[in-house]
């Protein structure tokens, strides 16, 4: 029996392994043409670029990649990866009242996951600070489902909260995602989500399969040999470009019987419509959730007027990313703060779609200062049992069925994502949310400012507006 393992790669970087079990002989999919017979790497992204190549092992020149594409010039146009596939505009609106009530329940049914997510992360973290994606983990999910069929097709949908038999939804949300970043990416404000299957030598995706994550994730797949080429590195320096650097490593190596690996990346960075000035950025005392008191370098705002709200057990700030003093841009930062005497655990343990929803009602503009500390948080996790822990069961076990991705027998072996945040005076790379209202002030004297001072465990969660849709959250303890 061979082993097959599946890898997936997020910013978040998350890692997804699959195995598989598969006879001594098998008999050769019929393709169009496979990844061997290409002539150009280049064509299967239509955008004239060649895979990166992987260094060798040893000193001789390593073999080009050849990207699977059995598409060529002289196919019929109806073989387009996009032919006969729906067209949609789920998340071209301008503002969240503008969506319908079944896309808001998309957005709303995702957020869901991500707190539940996070209650799990929460607990396996303890008093450790962490970050993540569910936008990312929910491509990787996605493009495992379409590859799926049956009980496991019908877990990972249903975990992500669109149902058991709504993998063409997950798709859509997935694509329309995508398309709204490239719309929305400024100087001020970047989302950029990329996806790639890098196959092992002899191993063939389905035709089907392969023009739906083309279609839909926009995914090139292609080939290289796992026995001789650094795979490894190859997949470190993908996911290094394809997050400007944040992530730099995934994989200390490769093993050969390794039959695919699958990334996703997801990089964010935006400045702060209102930003810190560095001047008043001085050490301060910080109290974690162990609750010991150590020095922080804690950012200091001018007050002006936020979007704040006094819950029960918590207050909660929005600070706006955009141009600079003047103007909010598509993506916002919460920070939930735990009243004295709550944990963020606890403040966790309350947090459900409609707690969300009734604190982000509640936000009025407030005059108030910001205090809080400057930030860097990383995260290296294998998320199996997670996963599993939300109902995600059967594709871990050989009764796993990926019948839609290849005629190889296939099982997910290990699910990882890397996922880094730094935040600043000046903004957020890669996981944060900053929301920040501005209005400044000539005239009357102001009236007493709201201290808003994260000088103990919070919360912090990066949505896209547009949608409210939860880019990255985490906790800093």
């Amino acid at each position: 029996m061979k082993t097959f393992k599946l890898f997936l790669a997020a910013i978040a970087i998350g890692l997804l392994v699959l195995g598989c079990d598969k006879k001594q002989e098998i008999e050769k999919v019929q393709e169009p043409q496979t990844a061997t017979e290409q002539e150009n790497p280049a064509q299967d992204n239509n955008q004239g670029e060649t895979p990166e190549q992987p260094s060798t092992n040893n000193n001789e020149e390593p073999e080009t990649p050849t990207p699977q594409n059995p598409e060529n010039n002289d196919e019929p146009q109806e073989d387009d990866p996009e032919a006969g596939l729906p067209s949609y505009d789920f998340l071209s609106s301008e503002a969240p009242a503008a969506l319908t009530s079944a896309q808001k329940e998309k957005v709303s049914a995702l957020n869901a996951f991500a707190f539940s997510f996070a209650g799990l992360m929460d607990e396996k973290k303890g008093n450790d600070s962490y970050v993540f994606s569910p936008v990312s983990l929910a491509y990787l999910l996605g493009m495992i489902a379409e590859g799926a069929d049956g009980a496991t097709r019908q877990e990972i949908c249903t975990s992500l909260g669109f149902g058991p038999d709504s993998q063409q939804e997950i798709n859509e949300f997935c694509r329309d995602l995508m398309v709204l970043a490239s719309k929305a990416a400024s100087k001020d404000e970047v989302l950029q989500i990329a996806n790639v299957a890098v196959l092992n030598k002899d191993f063939k995706l389905l035709e089907s399969y392969r023009k739906s994550v083309k279609n839909y994730y926009d995914a090139s797949a292609f080939n290289l040999d796992f026995a001789t080429q650094d795979v490894a590195g190859y997949v470190n320096k993908w996911a290094s470009e394809h997050t400007n650097g944040v992530i730099e490593k995934v994989l200390n190596d490769v093993d050969p019987a390794i039959r695919a690996i699958l990334m996703n990346a997801l990089y964010f960075k935006a400045q702060w419509m209102i930003p810190f000035d560095d001047y008043f950025t001085a050490e301060g005392e910080f109290t974690g959730a162990d609750g010991k008191v150590r020095k922080e370098m804690m950012m200091k705002s001018d007050p002006n007027d936020f979007m704040y709200a006094k819950q029960d057990g918590f207050s909660a700030l929005r600070m706006e990313y955009g141009s600079s003093y003047v103007k909010a841009g598509n993506y916002c930062m919460y920070i939930l703060l735990p009243d004295k005497g709550v944990s963020a655990t606890q403040l966790l343990g309350k947090l459900d779609k409609n707690a969300w929803a009734n604190m982000k009602s509640s936000l009025k503009s407030e005059y108030a200062y910001i205090k809080m500390p400057k930030f860097e948080v990383e995260l290296d996790e294998v998320l199996n049992g997670v996963l599993a822990t939300l109902g995600i069961k059967n594709m871990f076990s050989p009764a796993a069925n990926f019948s839609r991705m290849s005629e190889e027998s296939l099982f997910v072996d290990c699910v990882k994502q890397v996922a880094k945040i730094n935040v600043n005076e000046t903004g957020t790379e890669a996981a944060a949310v900053s929301v920040g209202m501005m209005a400044s002030s000539a005239g009357p004297e102001p009236p007493k400012p709201v201290a808003f001072i994260a000088d103990h465990p919070f919360l912090f969660a990066i949505e896209e507006k547009t949608t409210g849709t939860i880019l990255f959250m985490g906790s800093y303890k």
